[in-house]
């Protein structure tokens, strides 16, 4: 199992500039059939995330999910070349 931490900055001439979002992603041992599990440490308001920090996307939470292998195949495919 692995865990980062990683550290998003707020595009600029938005709501979000110059704010700094600190999310923790934890890869188990199912990883990459699974997604990671994401969350923001720190509480801000945004459609996709919970009060609590969690990340409200469908292709994030379920197993096996063909989008997010996809994703992830395409990810991987463009940072090897």
């Amino acid at each position: 199992m692995a865990n980062w931490k990683v550290f998003l900055t707020g595009p600029p001439k938005t709501p979000y500039d110059n704010c700094v979002f600190k999310m923790g992603l934890s890869f188990d041992q199912t990883f990459p059939i699974e997604p990671p599990k994401i969350g923001f440490v720190n509480p801000f308001y945004h459609m996709n995330v919970s009060p609590e920090g969690s990340v409200c996307l469908g292709n994030f939470k379920e197993s096996g999910n063909l989008i997010w292998m996809n994703f992830f195949r395409e990810v991987s495919f463009r940072l090897l070349f």
